[in-house]
């Protein structure tokens, strides 16, 4: 009997349907749609949908008794997916079954099964052609397949029916194309009537009115004559010659009355919201830009892709992994939603710093070599060392111990402070000495993770605006005034907005890891440093705008004068672009300084505002980088000086004697002092001193 079933469904199979009938989708209603409908629009959803479910991984676990779950890759149901049968292949099989459900809402997988009721080839069938038969105790017991006019009955058990949610019907499934089918006929009947009104001429239904009265032959005649000479794309615009009193009469609107571009906007987006599709995904970047396009995909994969991949995959598992004969197997899909490097950036820098991750345990996840000495963890206080994963088994269980660790650890830090050449005028202790050089080194660390990220999105904005300018050369170089004025190749105010969006998630993060940082030092529950506090957030936009704004300044301004260097010497288009592609302002040296400023900028700042709004920290105390990097002029006269928070360290008076520039207007509050500036402050509490042993005691209390 399956040898028969088989022979027959791979005639048929082979055989094409009856001409004309695959020119149509049968709805649920029974209707039957043109499938004129599969194109523009509604073909690029499909396209994009089906392209991202293919990209599907599938995975087959084998489950023990505990329930521990164990990968298999190999298996005789992994094998069957990926070969399926001769003519098709696993992508092959996937983007059918997906464009059925999306355009027919139905797919049905022929199973041709052996002796013992193994699958061992897969048939897909055309879902219009196949009929479910339904029973009162078996909610399906067969199948009616029709090709041709010729009919058979297939098992259940020889069929896996995918299908879409359908309001009303358990059986037969919903397709996306009858949900969206309004927009897409008002999208597709508006380009045809633009076709048509294109084939005739341009002049929508005129009408010729002669004197008197015409014979049919007569106007059969004309009609053939104005039809031959002044209809169609080729003949329009050519010069018609009335005689014996022959007028026209247009009897229609214009094509600009129609405003067919506002109704195929109109059709266009009903169609994307019903297949949930974002206008980035399908190049449409009108009133988008690079994180909206960024969010769009993210959401894309994870509200449209996903449930997608997981509707297949569970109906695999239900009618297909039984089969196998094995109830200990469970298959899956790896996870399509792309990583959101922000939040684990922000999930590595908690466990860093709250002490549950070591740097060597981010470096094994990222899949980089290990550090020698990443084994070590980190109190949140001050990112001090406090214990390695594998310990000799020594313990401090008393406060004797506990001093007695804290002196050793004190008098070791003090040995190796290196001797500072050119001590400050103010008093320098040696509790805020050891303090501050962890604090120093600790800041360090964090920005060196911070770093990398915002040179890297220095260098993506960079590249767009080399990319921008270099077009706007090109648009401007065959205006003549180009060569009498020179060009504004970026406006200034859509770069400011661009930078501002790309470079937003970056200093909210930034601030929200140094504020709650800051708290934690003094002992102040963290979390109640709210970066969505309307203090903070004007303070975070405050930055950006700052930042962004002298950004995108000094881009445009050195632009410029790059340009009109090249003016000046007479150079062509050519030349400029190069000028352009080498500009210095683009480079990745620019980036990394960016970079490493503005990390440091951020940390002081930020730190300065959690001390100010808790109310605990009364003053702060500059720490200059003990050795021999450090600029003796600048930095090293600050070291242990100590101000009212409310103050600043220099005045903009004294940064005018230093010839150093004044970013903020309001002189020096916190480092940086200069680019690539390694000072840090402290907090003074209240007139307590910086007393490590007290610090490690308090530590070890806690352990």
């Amino acid at each position: 009997m399956f040898k028969k079933l088989f022979q027959w469904v791979l005639k048929t199979f082979q055989q094409p349907p009856l001409s004309g009938s695959a020119n149509f989708v049968t709805l649920f209603s029974g209707q039957k749609v043109p499938l004129i409908l599969y194109r523009s629009y509604v073909f690029a959803c499909v396209r994009a949908i089906v392209e991202e479910v293919c990209k599907m991984q599938i995975v087959l676990y084998k489950k023990d008794s505990k329930g521990n779950k164990q990968i298999i890759e190999k298996h005789p149901a992994l094998d069957l997916l990926k070969y399926v049968n001769p003519f098709f292949t696993y992508y092959f099989l996937i983007e059918r079954l997906q464009s059925n459900l999306e355009l027919k809402g139905n797919e049905y997988w022929f199973l041709l099964l052996n002796a013992v009721g193994i699958p061992v080839e897969i048939f897909p069938l055309m879902p219009e052609s196949v009929t479910p038969i339904s029973d009162p105790k078996t909610y399906v017991k067969a199948y009616k397949y029709t090709v041709n006019g010729e009919s058979i009955i297939i098992p259940a058990e020889n069929i896996i029916h995918f299908r879409n949610f359908n309001p009303h019907s358990d059986i037969i499934g919903m397709s996306t194309l009858e949900a969206a089918r309004d927009a897409a006929e008002m999208g597709i009947y508006a380009k045809k009537y633009n076709k048509k009104f294109f084939e005739n001429s341009a002049i929508p239904n005129l009408a010729l009115k002669y004197p008197g009265q015409l014979k049919p032959e007569e106007i059969e005649k004309i009609k053939r004559m104005w039809e031959s000479q002044f209809m169609g794309l080729e003949n329009g615009h050519k010069l018609a010659v009335l005689q014996d009193g022959v007028d026209i009469e247009k009897l229609e609107s214009s094509f600009s009355d129609m405003q067919f571009s506002e109704l195929n906007k109109e059709a266009r987006d009903e169609v994307l919201a019903v297949f949930r599709v974002p206008k980035t995904i399908l190049g449409i970047i009108e009133e988008s830009n690079f994180a909206a396009a960024k969010t769009a995909n993210y959401t894309f994969i994870l509200r449209t892709i996903e449930p997608k991949m997981k509707r297949i995959i569970n109906i695999l598992q239900e009618f297909y992994i039984p089969l196998w004969k094995d109830e200990s197997l469970e298959i899956a899909y790896r996870d399509p939603v792309p990583e959101d490097r922000e939040e684990l950036i922000n999930y590595y820098n908690s466990g860093i710093n709250n002490g549950y991750l070591s740097p060597n345990d981010v470096r094994r996840k990222e899949g980089l070599p290990e550090l020698e000495d990443g084994e070590t963890l980190y109190l949140p206080s001050s990112l001090f060392p406090y214990t390695q994963p594998k310990t000799s088994g020594k313990s401090y269980e008393n406060e004797d111990d506990i001093i007695e660790f804290a002196n050793k650890l004190a008098e070791k830090v003090t040995k190796q402070l290196p001797e500072f050449k050119k001590k400050s005028e103010v008093e320098i202790d040696e509790a805020f000495e050891i303090a501050g050089s962890i604090k120093q080194k600790a800041n360090v660390r964090r920005s060196l993770r911070w770093e990398k990220l915002f040179a890297k999105t220095s260098q993506d904005l960079f590249e767009d605006q080399k990319a921008r300018a270099i077009k706007n050369l090109e648009n401007d170089f065959s205006d003549k005034t180009i060569k009498v004025k020179i060009p504004d190749l970026l406006d200034e105010d859509l770069e400011l907005e661009a930078t501002m969006d790309l470079f937003e998630p970056l200093f909210r993060s930034l601030t929200e890891e140094e504020g709650q940082n800051a708290l934690r030092l003094i002992g102040i529950n963290p979390d109640k440093f709210n970066v969505d506090k309307p203090t903070v957030s004007k303070f975070i936009l405050q930055n950006l705008k700052k930042f962004a704004g002298q950004i995108t300044e000094t881009t445009s301004q050195k632009l410029r004068e790059e340009i009109g260097k090249g003016l000046e010497a007479g150079e062509a288009i050519k030349e400029l672009t190069e000028r352009i592609e080498n500009f210095v302002g683009f480079d990745r040296a620019r980036s990394e300084m960016i970079a490493r400023t503005e990390v440091a900028r951020g940390q002081g700042e930020t730190e300065r505002l959690a001390w100010k709004e808790s109310g605990v920290v009364k003053k702060l105390k500059w720490f200059t980088a003990q050795d021999e990097r450090v600029d003796e002029d600048y930095c090293a006269p600050l070291h242990g000086k100590v101000i009212s928070i409310d103050d600043a360290f220099l005045s903009s008076e004294d940064l005018a004697d230093m010839d150093l520039d004044d970013y903020t207007g309001n002189g020096i509050e916190s480092p940086p002092l200069h680019p690539n500036c390694r000072c840090t402050i402290l907090p003074v509490i209240k007139g307590k001193s910086y007393s490590m042993r007290e610090r490690l005691l308090t530590i070890g209390q806690k352990k």
